[in-house]
């Protein structure tokens, strides 16, 4: 069976559950929190995984300490990324993402960090296309 290969952006979320939306200069305590693998590509990946497909994870790693952090959630999943480019002196994006309770919406506060896209020849170098079924695009 060829797999899917899912390619694009990944990037670390914390995420606070609050009883209700903070006001502007206040202090609140979250009821909640988690460290979360994030970004459109890396979360499709894993949906796909979960569903039972051989998925591949395709975007670029961030040489930075959370680099473990991304690398064992995905093979808690069966995601793979043994083509993923790992770029030294990066830092992945990362996301503060504050979930009401009350009025169950989410916002999120992002940084990109430094750590550049994919490039096209990254791509060709790495990327059997033989080796796929289906290639998802996520930017």
């Amino acid at each position: 069976m060829h797999g899917i290969l899912i390619v694009g952006y990944n990037c670390a979320d914390w995420v606070q559950f609050l009883p209700k939306f903070p006001l502007e200069d206040t202090k609140e305590r979250c009821t909640n929190q988690s460290w979360e693998r994030g970004g459109n590509a890396s979360n499709s990946a894993t949906v796909l995984a979960e569903l039972g497909n051989e998925v591949e994870y395709f975007g670029t790693l961030a040489d930075d300490n959370l680099k473990q952090f991304f690398k064992d959630d995905m093979d808690s999943y069966g995601v793979k990324y043994t083509n993923c480019p790992v770029l030294k002196n990066s830092k992945v994006g990362t996301s503060v993402v504050i979930c009401s309770e009350e009025s169950g919406t989410r916002t999120i506060i992002h940084c990109k960090g430094t750590l550049t896209e994919l490039t096209h020849g990254q791509f060709k170098e790495r990327i059997n296309l033989d080796n796929y079924s289906w290639i998802h695009f996520e930017f």
